[in-house]
């Protein structure tokens, strides 16, 4: 069964605790960046590690849900070692970063998903590797234990 995609950025107001100065940065990002669309609207930020002790108590207090860190996340569709933090609130899902060069990897690959009119999951999953593999000092040909 697919999920239709039903929300749209253009029809969405962003969350006004994501605009409260809290991020160093943040944008929009994900399948509805491309595909005008999506299950649900992708968010990610970047806050320091510093910014963090204030940042974690915000978004719970405007009842985002912690939904997990991940620590050198890798899969066979995520071979780098990128870490990040998840938070859910009804359509939204925020990815944040604590180290810029990631966020700024994360973006560029959306960036290029888009330029490239990437609409097919599995195509922008191939950029995003691509470019994690490329920032990853680590990353050799066979980076996952459990590939």
């Amino acid at each position: 069964m697919t999920t239709r995609a039903r929300y749209s950025f253009k029809e969405e107001t962003l969350p006004p605790e994501i605009m409260e100065g809290y991020f160093t940065y943040f944008r929009k990002f994900g399948s509805a960046t491309i595909n005008e669309r999506g299950a649900d609207l992708d968010i990610m930020g970047f806050a320091s590690r510093s910014q963090m002790a204030m940042v974690w108590p915000h978004l719970l207090d405007n009842d985002w849900e912690y939904q997990g860190t991940q620590d050198g996340y890798c899969t066979p569709d995520n071979p780098q070692d990128v870490s990040f933090i998840n938070f859910r609130k009804g359509i939204w899902n925020f990815i944040l970063f604590n180290d810029v060069d990631e966020y700024k990897m994360y973006a560029k690959a959306n960036d290029l998903c888009r330029a490239l009119n990437l609409t097919k999951k599995s195509d922008r999953i191939t950029v995003f590797n691509h470019f994690g593999s490329v920032h990853s000092i680590d990353w050799t040909e066979e980076p996952c234990d459990d590939q």
